[in-house]
């Protein structure tokens, strides 16, 4: 949820019991030799923190939404690495539920694109209506849980992630109320590329471009094998997710180098910002789609062609690579039926032949 959207939030109040403040179960994910990923079990929606133990320390990437949160998470990553030297925490964007756990980590060096430390600091200019609006946020999010949760079977795996998702919330609100979450400016900043050797591995961050925030990026562990792309990329979007509000500085070009250069590099295992992972694969027939649809669009602007006709010509069974199953695996992770994602696909790159052709020059 960004920082411009909470304003509206103000305007409801709605009272609740006091909420509990036990932490949540949460798993640790083995990715091979020395990377692990950690989040709150159960949850659909829980965030991924990325751990990766080097000879230059623990290296993470993205902090937990809030420090009670990331607390757990911190423990549980020196219990098992059996070390606790952690040395940078970078954040893939900028959004509150990445970076409102930082708190958590006073010793470590956070790094960034320079636009996540001016959002940081926005926030930190007011707070406290920040967290005004993230309680009321998370107040609403708990009562529409529990209505559903009374609709389902209580020992189903629903049910589970009901709860789940309820007891994060409540650690959420707990942490707002006390004054706890106060996230921490990153200080080490970048425009487009930072990197860092850390003696065993190369960690390489590149800058996507504006789109699901204002400083999203994609960031590379050469050893491991792992790209980390935040909530940019998942398998629910064609390409990135883009924030309506950003839709008008969208720098298509910019998106193409970004994957170019990512798809340079090895790597296996792709960690996304939140519950779930993608594969190689997943990245390639993004950056093969949105540079078909980019150099479609162009080719059509440049001789005079109208934005119908892009609608028209520009069919996305033609531009994206392995569609199909694709859809096929949106369908799965979000348990729909085929024919329903496949009809919201469409309308993806509908809205996308539409971006594309804004932005075009």
């Amino acid at each position: 949820m960004h920082i411009r959207h909470l304003a509206a939030l103000f305007a409801v109040l709605v009272s609740l019991p006091a909420a509990a403040t036990d932490v949540p179960p949460m798993e640790v994910i083995e990715l091979g030799g020395r990377a692990i990923a950690v989040r709150v079990a159960d949850s659909p929606t829980a965030n991924q923190t990325l751990a990766v133990a080097t000879s230059s320390g623990i290296i993470l990437v993205d902090s937990q939404p809030a420090p009670t949160l990331a607390r757990e998470c911190r423990r549980l990553i020196a219990e098992h690495f059996g070390r606790s030297d952690f040395s940078y925490l970078i954040l893939t964007h900028d959004d509150i539920d990445h970076i409102g756990g930082t708190t958590a980590f006073p010793d470590v060096r956070i790094v960034a694109q320079q636009a996540c430390a001016t959002v940081t600091r926005n926030i930190l200019r007011d707070v406290q209506g920040t967290t005004a609006g993230l309680t009321v946020w998370d107040e609403n999010r708990i009562a529409r849980l529990q209505a559903e949760l009374a609709g389902v079977d209580a020992e189903s795996q629903r049910a589970r992630e009901i709860r789940a998702e309820i007891a994060t919330c409540e650690v959420c609100i707990a942490d707002y109320r006390s004054g706890a979450w106060v996230p921490r400016v990153p200080s080490v900043t970048f425009a487009e590329m930072w990197t860092l050797d850390a003696g065993d591995t190369v960690v390489t961050c590149w800058f996507l471009g504006l789109g699901h925030s204002q400083s999203d990026i994609l960031i590379h562990f050469e050893t491991e094998g792992i790209l980390c792309v935040g909530d940019a990329i998942s398998k629910q979007y064609l390409c990135p997710g883009v924030d309506p509000e950003l839709t008008r500085s969208v720098d298509v070009e910019h998106w193409c180098w970004a994957l170019d250069s990512a798809l340079e590099k090895e790597f296996d295992t792709v960690v996304w910002g939140h519950r779930g992972f993608l594969t190689r694969d997943d990245i390639s027939n993004r950056a093969g789609y949105i540079r078909a649809l980019w150099d479609g669009v162009l080719s059509l602007k440049t001789s005079g062609s109208s934005l119908a006709s892009a609608h028209t010509s520009l069919v996305l069974a033609n531009l994206f690579p392995n569609l199909a199953p694709t859809v096929a695996e949106m369908a799965m992770l979000l348990g729909l039926p085929e024919a329903a994602i496949a009809t919201a696909a469409e309308a993806q790159h509908a809205a996308n032949v539409d971006l594309f052709w804004r932005v075009a020059r």
